[in-house]
């Protein structure tokens, strides 16, 4: 699918993602600014455990919590009711996550997919190939020893390619307690 994209951070040889429900760092500025920057407009669709991972309500985007308990209320305060979804499904989130698209109000530019995590939501897309996103957008974490208790999964047979020109390096300094990289990865399908 050509608007849905996956982005992820997790630690380089690991592939850890999170420990006790939360990140493994707790300064990556740049990471979260380009995160901010890409799903800013768009719609996440997420799991109950990375949704309770927010400190508060995302601004200016769309949020679908798969959840088999669609009495889940987030643990943070719900400011836009309009902004927040539930749903039992991969499968269902994504069929509102297309009909969200199709309604996108004037001044929101962005009509992008993204899933957002956590472990079992990333590994339910990548082992499906219905729903193989077109692009994962991958913070790679330099953190030697560091290890957690949520994995990113490997990826699928399906070939992915780097677009290395579109790679960002980040030094370790007073904005990042570690080294790191933002890659574009493409499905080798839509590669040019």
């Amino acid at each position: 699918m050509e608007n849905l994209y996956l982005i992820v951070a997790y630690v380089l040889g690991t592939r850890a993602i999170g420990i006790n429900g939360d990140l493994l760092w707790n300064l990556l500025k740049p990471d979260m600014r380009n995160f901010v920057a890409v799903t800013k407009g768009g719609i996440l669709i997420v799991g109950r455990k990375t949704n309770d991972s927010f400190r508060k309500q995302l601004p200016g985007r769309h949020v679908i919590v798969v959840t088999n308990d669609l009495e889940y209320q987030p643990k943070y305060e719900v400011t836009n009711k309009s902004k927040i979804w539930k749903r039992h499904s991969i499968e269902d989130g994504l069929a509102l996550a297309e009909i969200l698209v199709d309604d996108v109000h004037e001044g929101e530019q962005n009509r992008k997919i993204f899933i957002a995590g956590g472990e079992q939501i990333y590994k339910q897309f990548l082992e499906s190939s219905s729903f193989l996103p077109y692009e994962i957008i991958a913070t790679e974490v330099d953190a030697p020893g560091l290890d957690g208790d949520a994995y990113f999964p490997p990826l699928p047979e399906y070939q992915y390619d780097e677009i290395p020109s579109l790679t960002q390096s980040f030094e370790k300094s007073e904005e990042s307690e570690y080294a790191f990289k933002i890659k574009i990865l493409r499905f080798s399908t839509f590669s040019a």
